[in-house]
């Protein structure tokens, strides 16, 4: 069974567990997106699969446990005991994972740079002519910071 399918037999068989309608669980996504999703029609984004949990009251991991045991045609403990033997062997079943912040790329680095030193130059009283001198880079780049 597709993944997309399976979704689909995991969100009907989760909403008909808790006597909910489609447009119950629409107040975070449209109807009509539960309705395409529902007939394996389209795939929800992480986001939108976050919401529909929540709407369902579960945690979007249990929804995913549930996907996954339609999909290989297993109980959703079978699936839990695998993925807790996977991360066991991995040595991250106990360990939190932290977020990493997002490294700055170095052209967003050296962009953010020129501009403090064109605003620096400008808070001097130079003009831009004078900062595409000082600085050395092109006319466009000192108008592109100058304000």
């Amino acid at each position: 069974m597709s993944i997309r399918h399976a979704f689909a037999a995991a969100l009907k068989r989760l909403r008909g567990r808790q006597n909910l309608l489609q447009q119950q669980l629409s107040s975070t996504v449209s109807q009509s997106h539960i309705s395409q999703l529902e007939a394996g029609k389209t795939s929800p984004t992480l986001e939108a699969s976050q919401k529909i949990a929540e709407a369902l009251a579960v945690h979007p991991a249990s929804l995913v446990i549930v996907t996954f045991a339609a999909r290989d045609n297993l109980s959703p403990r079978e699936i839990l005991r695998l993925a807790e033997e996977e991360l066991e062997s991995l040595g991250l079943l106990d360990e939190l994972v932290q977020r990493e912040e997002p490294s700055d790329h170095p052209v967003t680095t050296k962009s953010l740079r020129t501009r403090q030193h064109v605003q620096a130059l400008k808070a001097k009283g130079l003009r831009q002519t004078d900062v595409v001198r000082e600085l050395g880079i092109a006319r466009s780049t000192v108008a592109r910071h100058w304000s």
